[in-house]
């Protein structure tokens, strides 16, 4: 069982953490919100916001760190007014108060949250305050249909269940690696595929599993400090990103392993390819209109479909290039890190978050996806700096040994 010891000045920033969860899985995300009286969420993001800028004013910061994040913040701020996204607003400066805060806890209270949120939508669900809105897929096998259990689209409890097992097995105590626990999130994993049939995003926990394994569990690949991996790590991020948006910019029906990918990604190419040409890129951002979920399960014209899933090409045209470059070095500086350190439980969330990032809009989702919250505390450790360290430490060793 998870267990989490709060210290008195990290009780603001978890209550403001468990604010931020609730608006997005339970009332942004699900049916409850129609339980709810109008402009409960507005009180419920702004108490998170109030929280997290309280428990911000306990950290301590040096000049540049303060001049370096107010940059940032700012940039991020401006986006978040452009794209009419208010949440994102909130992540920066829940990124930044969490700069002294153990991430071992972070990921444990985001995994008990999301349990909580989640149960709060299929209770609700089951017993009836809630409808169960079935998605008819219609394919050459016939007529597949996909359950939201109370979720505003059936593709939300698959994320959730797949990134909190993300979490769990990344978590340090070596028994979230057992056999036994990971029979169990299989099993989970399987009964959501088998309700939401969402079956990239199982795929994809399969293929972290492998990963498990191999790298975390029994150490079989062996990941080392090593000029390659650090380089590896360094730019998987961009190659990935600088990939899906090549694709996404080119594809062509014409063309026909791009029509093939497109049609195993279930059109996420195409809309990529949509959004690119009828928005195209800004600085800071910009308002997209999006049309799916609910609208399509009520019978809504499918024609009238557009959805970008790919988190790199949705984050670079709504946010800009500005916020897009700075999360692709952020994620870089957490993907190097994990290898310096040794870190394999991070090294393989890193591997899936750049992967996942390909087919679902997770590269900003704090409320499930906390690893941004560690770039503050990398870039005050300077972890990413082998280099300079080394040769610091050689120069140590150089002057005693002529002294």
């Amino acid at each position: 069982m998870v267990k989490i010891k709060l210290k008195a000045n990290e009780f603001l920033y978890f209550t403001a953490y468990f604010l931020l969860c609730f608006s997005t899985i339970v009332y942004t995300g699900s049916y409850v919100s129609r339980l709810m009286p109008f402009g409960s969420n507005t009180i419920i993001r702004y108490s998170a916001l109030i929280l997290f800028m309280l428990s911000l004013l306990q950290n301590k910061w040096r000049p540049l760190e303060f001049l370096l994040w107010g940059l940032i913040s700012s940039a991020v701020l401006v986006a978040s007014i452009l794209s009419d996204r208010p949440m994102l607003a909130i992540y920066i400066i829940a990124v930044v108060a969490g700069k002294n805060i153990e991430f071992e806890k972070i990921k444990k209270f985001v995994i008990i949250s999301n349990i909580i949120c989640t149960v709060i939508v299929l209770g609700s669900c089951a017993f009836g305050f809630i409808p169960n809105q079935i998605y008819n897929h219609v394919n050459t096998q016939g007529v597949t249909k996909a359950n939201s259990l109370g979720f505003i689209y059936y593709g939300n409890i698959s994320t959730i269940t797949f990134l909190v097992s993300t979490l769990i097995l990344s978590l340090k105590n070596r028994k979230f690696r057992s056999w036994p626990c990971m029979f169990i999130l299989i099993f989970l994993n399987f009964i959501v595929y088998g309700l939401s049939t969402t079956r990239l995003t199982f795929i994809l926990f399969l293929l972290e599993i492998v990963l498990v394994i191999f790298i975390s569990k029994y150490n079989i690949l062996k990941i080392r400090n090593t000029v390659m991996w650090r380089t590896v790590a360094t730019l998987a991020f961009p190659c990935f990103a600088g990939i899906c948006l090549w694709v996404s910019y080119t594809f062509s029906y014409k063309i026909d392993w791009m029509r093939a990918l497109n049609s195993l990604l279930k059109s996420r190419i195409r809309f990529s390819h949509q959004g690119i040409y009828e928005y195209g890129l800004s600085l800071f951002g910009q308002k997209i209109e999006m049309v799916g979920g609910t609208a399509i399960a009520n019978s809504r014209k499918q024609l009238e479909y557009f959805y970008i899933d790919s988190g790199y090409v949705y984050t670079l045209l709504a946010y800009g290039v500005i916020v897009f470059a700075i999360l692709l070095i952020g994620y870089s500086l957490i993907f190097r890190s994990a290898v310096i350190k040794g870190d394999m439980g991070l090294f393989v969330c890193c591997v899936l978050i750049c992967i996942h990032a390909l087919i679902n809009n997770i590269f900003i989702n704090l409320e499930m996806n906390p690893f941004l919250i560690l770039v503050p505390a990398i870039l005050t450790e300077g972890s990413y700096r082998v280099k300079f360290s080394r040769l610091k430490n050689h120069h140590k060793r150089l002057k005693l040994n002529l002294n």
